[in-house]
């Protein structure tokens, strides 16, 4: 099956945050038309969401961590590395985080001779040791507390590897603890959503990895995408965690529906561990 997803360069493009703005719908495509009206109706849900500490559910775009994969650069709407951290959770390295980054970290991963390998992994912090900034006049206590530096205050951020302090080694890593689906968007982007990794694309490619080796690929279009989240979803519809954060999340009174809607498009987890037929 060939897609034509638009250029090299297209291709190389990661799925990751446009420089501004809140949410904005562009719909192109007949497939973006409708994940763009589906979000559009659970936007006020992210109100909700700023509200949870669900550590995977995040209320601005997320910086994704990268795939290299025949030559090209791809953003990934899952985050492998957590998988590594759960189970050895005294190495989880602590950055400096910001709303487009709550894990920390963003990691790089490459695919040689169908294995997966973990090759580096950054962390966001001040240069220089610069870590104070002047705050707005005006402020209330509160306020003081949550406020972020903006791109106009003097402090300036950068990315430092600390992959060795992880894994012990500066050779890149056999990911021999990911089982799962990496989702990898592909072609122009149809939809910007300011939140997780909800924004949409023209088409994904899925490679699934038992066990740090690739055994099974596939390119689908946005249409065809969505159908097989939808699968996806209804597979996590039956689990035990799913009841759990149905529980939790509607505590303050939001109605099943709704919540399900909300979940299928910005919950991250299952769209890697379901795996169906593709």
């Amino acid at each position: 099956m060939t897609i034509n997803c638009g250029s090299s360069a297209q291709s190389q493009r990661l799925g990751g945050v446009p420089g501004t703005g809140t949410c904005a719908f562009r719909s192109p495509h007949a497939a973006g038309h409708r994940v763009g009206d589906e979000i559009k109706r659970t936007a006020v849900l992210v109100i909700l969401a700023l509200a949870i500490c669900w550590s995977r559910l995040h209320a601005t775009a997320q910086i994704p961590d990268k795939l290299i994969y025949r030559g090209e650069v791809y953003g990934l709407s899952v985050n492998p590395l957590e998988t590594f951290f759960d189970e050895n959770p005294e190495k989880r390295v602590k950055g400096w985080n910001s709303t487009a980054l709550w894990r920390g970290y963003v990691a790089t991963f490459e695919i040689r001779d169908s294995i997966l390998f973990v090759s580096n992994v950054e962390i966001q912090g001040p240069q220089s040791g610069i870590i104070s900034w002047t705050l707005p006049p005006g402020l209330t206590h509160e306020e003081k507390i949550r406020y972020e530096p903006k791109n106009h205050d003097s402090i300036l951020f950068s990315f430092n590897s600390v992959f060795r302090d992880i894994f012990d080694s500066d050779s890149a890593m056999v990911a021999d603890w990911f089982s799962g689906l990496l989702v990898l968007p592909k072609g122009e982007m149809v939809d910007y959503v300011h939140m997780g990794y909800a924004s949409t694309f023209e088409c994904y490619y899925l490679l699934q990895i038992d066990h740090g080796i690739l055994i099974k690929e596939k390119e689908l279009d946005g249409d065809e995408y969505m159908e097989f989240k939808k699968r996806q979803f209804e597979e996590y519809r039956k689990s035990a965690e799913y009841r759990a954060k149905i529980k939790k999340l509607s505590e303050d009174g939001s109605s099943k529906e709704s919540l399900d809607s909300f979940l299928f498009i910005y919950e991250v987890d299952y769209t890697s561990k379901y795996i169906l037929d593709f």
